[in-house]
């Protein structure tokens, strides 16, 4: 579903730009209501739920830096280098696995990832509209547009276990603090439930649980880079609860041959703070130090926590 034709905001969504503004250039994570119903949402968990419960892990594809599709269990990703891995598990599907036969394993799942990703797509592409109407720029459309294949962007349902596989290191978390890589990440939580929590502006920790009628937005290190880091890329962590948790994060990056490189808009009282890298590249040094903790200088600049 690429986007076509001009964008122009109506009185009511200039007004809810301003609001935006705020939260993008303070920490770049705001609850959004009416992207997604809670029946949608409550639906898309029992389709999760079932997947962690019933699938046998050794059938599925492995999780790698160069694919980004498959499983990933305990201890598969490090996204916080100065921690022990991740205690979390997770499945990663692209748009192209929803077609290409890699899905086979379980009758149902590919029609339900299918499914999954079209509400988050619809609702990414409208969060990015409504970004590039917050920072008022000349073609408020100007993230939507590199959405045309969407051949970077990820679905990953993820599974938290209750009781933590032990490890040796206590530094270890069900997620580290980490910032994400894309344009927007939609993030799906449960209604209550609490793990997540996002940086604040002073430096402390806030919790941010789950709310009914709401999904989750939050900026990546991509958008940040095509606005000079005049829109923050927040880092975000899971801590440990002592209860199952799932969530659902779709993570929206531009098509892989795109240039990204800071918009005029941003340039005009300070230059470039990064320069020009195509978006696969980016990824891939991104996941690359995730998963074999191989960050690159390029990838730090943007990923620092």
């Amino acid at each position: 579903m690429p986007f076509e034709g001009p964008f122009h905001a109506n009185e009511r969504q200039l007004e809810v730009g301003k609001e935006i503004y705020e939260i993008l250039i303070r920490h770049g994570f705001v609850y959004a209501f009416g992207l997604l119903s809670s029946a949608e949402v409550a639906e898309v968990f029992r389709g999760s739920k079932t997947f962690f419960a019933e699938t046998d892990r050794s059938t599925l594809p492995r999780l790698t830096p160069h694919s980004n599709v498959g499983y990933g269990g305990p201890g598969n990703e490090a996204l916080n280098a100065r921690r022990a891995a991740d205690l979390k598990e997770v499945f990663n599907v692209r748009k192209e696995t929803l077609t290409d036969g890699t899905l086979t394993f379980h009758d149902s799942f590919p029609g339900y990832c299918e499914k999954v990703w079209d509400l988050c797509a619809r609702a990414a592409q409208r969060a990015l509209l409504a970004f590039g109407t917050a920072l008022q720029l000349d073609d408020p459309a100007a993230f939507v547009r590199p959405l045309s294949k969407w051949d970077l962007c990820t679905l990953r349902l993820l599974h938290y276990p209750g009781d933590a596989p032990n490890s040796s290191d206590t530094s270890a978390l069900p997620c580290g603090e980490h910032t994400d890589f894309g344009s927007v990440t939609v993030l799906l939580l449960e209604d209550g439930v609490e793990g997540l929590e996002v940086r604040s502006p002073s430096g402390g920790w806030i919790s941010a649980p789950g709310k009914e009628g709401a999904v989750l937005l939050n900026t990546g290190a991509m958008l940040a880079r095509w606005c000079n880091d005049h829109v923050k890329a927040t880092p975000h962590r899971v801590v440990a609860t002592h209860r199952e948790r799932y969530s659902i994060a779709f993570f929206c990056d531009p098509d892989k041959d795109t240039l990204v490189e800071a918009l005029p808009e941003f340039t005009k009282e300070k230059p470039a703070k990064y320069g020009p890298i195509r978006a696969e590249e980016y990824l891939r040094q991104c996941l690359t130090g995730a998963m074999h903790g191989d960050l690159t200088e390029e990838a730090k600049k943007s990923l620092e926590i």
